[in-house]
């Protein structure tokens, strides 16, 4: 049986608090759940712990962390050159009068201590920051322990692990070395780097096209998790009527296939294949609001096909409400 879906946009969040733990582990949970079975998702940090342990990181992309540290740190230092050589791609460094601010998601912050092991940037480190490395190294060890403290179920992934033996000189060396370090409260975050998630319902065509926006963090509904021997949910924006019958037509032909494929005894991964891309999907998109601008510059304009566009000006009406109501404060 197809059952017809309208497009839709949701607006989930924008700009959660740092230091709400809670409400973070809680945007992985809701965001992961559409790829996996509802009776697998639990309290959220049961979720987040089990998510860690699978390796699937990208649904930390979709969290909004910022914190803050002192600025005489790196008073003979070039925070630059710490960016490039210890940041993530996923954390903005901002330079502020009374201190160095760094925006970015727990992806980020978790893929930047991941790096302080990577062998092939340590000798980049050594060569080209010679003596001035091991106060970067205690800022960035530092920002790993500040983390731990309070997102534990991700950072403790490196527990009893070299990287906490191997940079407990580290913290030796740095006791003396007050970074100051503290989330900052959301309305503070610079207002293009505040983050905002919207729930996208389309059909998998459009879906194609937007993941192909990098700058977006994307979390899509596993097709595995579709019960389509129960009914085919199409998503469909088409002003003319007769296409619709059309698709439809042609749509009931495909499940029919695909039931058959199913009583053969194939498994719902190779029976997919025979399904068309106007089946319905569902994608939770995170991406700070520069990011978003960036996308509805390319994705309104009438050279985009009509279904996409159709999403893009949704997204644009949220993203223009939540600027009125922002900056009017």
């Amino acid at each position: 049986m197809i059952k017809i879906e309208n497009f839709n946009v949701d607006f989930s969040w924008a700009n959660l608090e740092p230091k709400d733990v809670y409400r973070q582990y809680e945007s992985i949970r809701d965001t992961a759940a559409i790829s996996y079975n509802k009776e697998s998702v639990k309290s959220s940090e049961e979720f987040v712990a089990m998510i860690m342990k699978k390796g699937h990181y990208t649904v930390l992309e979709q969290t909004n962390i910022a914190v803050k540290f002192n600025k005489e740190t790196f008073d003979t230092l070039s925070p630059e050159l710490f960016a490039y050589y210890y940041l993530s791609k996923y954390i903005d460094l901002v330079i502020q009068d009374d201190g160095y601010l760094l925006v970015g998601n727990l992806r980020g912050f978790y893929d930047s201590c991941v790096m302080l092991e990577d062998k092939e940037m340590i000798e980049k480190r050594e060569k080209s920051l010679l003596e001035k490395k091991v106060l970067y190294d205690i800022t960035m060890v530092n920002l790993y322990y500040f983390f731990y403290r309070h997102y534990d179920v991700v950072f403790n992934i490196f527990e009893g692990s070299s990287y906490r033996m191997r940079n407990q000189e580290c913290l030796e060396i740095g006791k003396n070395v007050n970074l100051g370090l503290k989330f900052i409260e959301a309305k503070d975050i610079p207002f293009n780097l505040q983050r905002i998630q919207f729930l996208v319902t389309c059909s998998r065509d459009v879906s194609h096209q937007i993941v192909r926006h990098r700058c977006l963090s994307v979390n899509q509904e596993s097709q595995r998790k579709v019960k389509y021997e129960v009914e085919y949910p199409i998503a469909i924006v088409e002003k003319d009527k007769e296409m619709v019958d059309v698709c439809v037509k042609n749509l009931e032909l495909c499940h029919l296939s695909y039931l058959d494929l199913l009583q053969q005894k194939y498994v719902k991964s190779r029976a997919r294949k025979i399904l068309n891309s106007l089946a319905r999907t569902k994608l939770y998109l995170c991406g700070r609001i520069k990011d978003w601008e960036m996308y509805l510059n390319l994705r309104t304009t009438k050279e985009t096909q009509y279904d996409h566009r159709y999403i893009a000006q949704s997204i644009e009406i949220h993203l223009q409400n939540y600027k009125n109501r922002t900056l009017i404060k």
